[in-house]
């Protein structure tokens, strides 16, 4: 059984070591490519719809079923993932997924039907589901653990970056070359990456928590602090996806009566928010301790989403390129709350836990979509558009949700005082 330490402690005791410019880029800089890739890959199917719908004569629905197919490779693959990360390593399980990935996109650029094309999206979702596991998972084998934070959140900023290529950098390409050759493009970079993972990321040495045997997740889920802490992360970054994603978008169009290009630009700035927020976040957590945890740095950043979220349900009159994007940077909370599962649980079982964290971010995220519909869906659309109140009750669903899974956080905070 693993031991519940109190969070915001470790459960091991390790020396804080300090790390060469050689070793942060051997470690840092190939896997947040990776990270980088995958981002551009999830949405890499906007710029081509349009060719894909006149080249194969796809239909919208189909469309849709191959963007999803991704996810749906993507959270299946997490837990196997994980507990190949703990057992092999990131050098390792890295390489021989983006070169599924890198063959997925292959695939994808031969296709001339919907079935080659769904398998191949969906090996490049299979391919690109450990990117980010990777990256944590070496980061907590190389960084000092005070120092987890701010590291992941540059990290994690690199996933924005590969979204914001995925738009007009990405389009051009498209445009120039067409979406088989940009595809093949992107084949010939995984497959590099995958080369360069190999040679350059070094293995962690040995440490005893080297010896912790396979499994765990029965544990994982039932550890108490995880099963509180959990729901909270997840509901906060779900809401965010599930906005940015697609709600936002109908929001602007609905409730702001904006055309394209206002919500375009609007997104746009969405984008960045979330980019600036993960590096922010991760100045926070290292300028705020030990004073305050990441626990409780989480906690506040959830609460500050409620209240974002509780403006633009009440329509308070702040500007779209304030509230919205701000909004954004709250779907980088995920930053802490890998450093709290840091704290949680040894090096042996991180990428596990990460793992099963990011199932259920995925998996709330499409919830609260589908979810956040049904509600909006209550109510008639009037000259092709629903009604204001038809959103504001979807949000509001949302922030009671968020408010239940913080309340039962904050109950725990209360008995532990390291959480504080």
């Amino acid at each position: 059984m693993i031991k519940q330490p109190e969070l915001g402690s470790t459960s091991e005791t390790r020396p804080v070591r300090r790390i060469s410019l050689h070793q942060a880029v051997s470690v840092f800089l190939p896997l947040a490519a990776g990270y980088f890739l995958s981002y551009l890959f999830r949405n890499a199917n906007a710029p081509i719809a349009e060719e894909l719908v006149r080249d194969l004569d796809t239909g919208a629905a189909s469309i849709g079923l191959l963007t999803s197919v991704y996810f749906l490779a993507f959270a299946l693959a997490q837990i196997p993932i994980g507990i190949a990360l703990d057992r092999f390593g990131p050098r390792r399980v890295q390489a021989v997924l983006l070169v599924a990935a890198g063959c997925g996109a292959l695939l994808f650029s031969a296709a001339h039907g919907e079935f080659n094309l769904i398998v191949g999206r969906f090996l490049i979702g299979l391919g690109t589901a450990g990117c980010l596991m990777s990256g944590l998972k070496a980061t907590r084998q190389w960084f000092p653990i005070e120092s987890l934070a701010s590291v992941n959140s540059n990290f994690i900023m690199f996933g924005g970056l590969g979204a914001l290529a995925a738009t007009a950098p990405l389009a051009a390409l498209v445009g120039a070359v067409g979406w088989r050759w940009t595809f093949d493009v992107l084949a010939a970079v995984a497959l590099l990456l995958a080369f360069v993972t190999y040679a350059v990321v070094p293995d962690a040495p040995q440490s005893a928590e080297d010896s912790v045997p396979v499994g765990g997740l029965k544990e994982l889920v039932q550890h108490r602090l995880f099963r509180r802490f959990a729901p909270m992360s997840a509901l906060c970054f779900g809401a965010v996806t599930a906005f940015q994603g697609l709600w936002a978008a109908l929001w602007f169009s609905d409730v702001g009566q904006l055309d394209a290009h206002a919500i375009a630009v609007r997104l746009l700035y969405m984008a960045v928010g979330f980019i600036v927020g993960a590096p922010l976040f991760g100045f926070l957590a290292r300028r705020l301790q030990p004073r305050l945890s990441i626990a409780s740095l989480a906690t506040r950043a959830a609460v500050l989403l409620v209240g974002i979220e509780t403006l633009i349900a009440l329509r308070v009159p702040v500007s779209d390129f304030i509230i919205w994007p701000l909004f954004a940077a709250m779907g980088a909370i995920p930053v802490l709350s890998y450093g709290v599962l840091a704290d949680l649980f040894p090096g042996s079982l991180i990428a596990r836990a990460n793992g099963l964290l990011n199932v259920l971010h995925t998996v709330t995220a499409f919830a609260l979509q589908t979810v956040i519909g049904m509600v909006i869906g209550i109510w008639p659309r009037s000259n092709g558009a629903y009604p204001v109140v038809a959103y504001e009750s979807a949000i509001a669903l949302v922030i009671v949700l968020q408010v239940v899974a913080i309340l039962s956080f904050v109950s725990v905070q209360k008995k532990n005082p390291k959480l504080v």
